[in-house]
C-alpha cells in the first residue's frame, strides 16, 4: 500500500517547500530542479530557504 506524501511547508508563510515520502526520504522541487534526500544511517538535518519569504526552515529526517 503506497502512502500519500506529507507536504513540507514554510513555518513562516506556509509556502510549499517539498514532500516527505517516508520518514527518511525528502523531495524538494524548485522550477525544473529536483533534489532527493535519502537518509542512509542515523539522521540528517536539512535546511531550506523559503523562496517566498526568505525564512530558513529545518527538517530532521531519521532512518526508518
Amino acid at each position: 500500500m503506497k502512502q500519500n506524501p506529507q507536504t513540507w511547508r514554510c513555518d513562516k508563510c506556509g509556502a510549499l517547500l517539498g514532500f516527505v515520502d517516508l520518514p527518511d526520504v525528502l523531495r524538494i522541487k524548485y522550477k525544473d530542479a529536483y533534489t532527493l534526500i535519502n537518509v542512509v544511517t542515523g539522521k540528517t538535518e536539512v535546511k531550506v530557504v523559503c523562496r517566498k519569504c526568505g525564512f530558513i526552515n529545518t527538517k530532521i529526517l531519521k532512518l526508518a
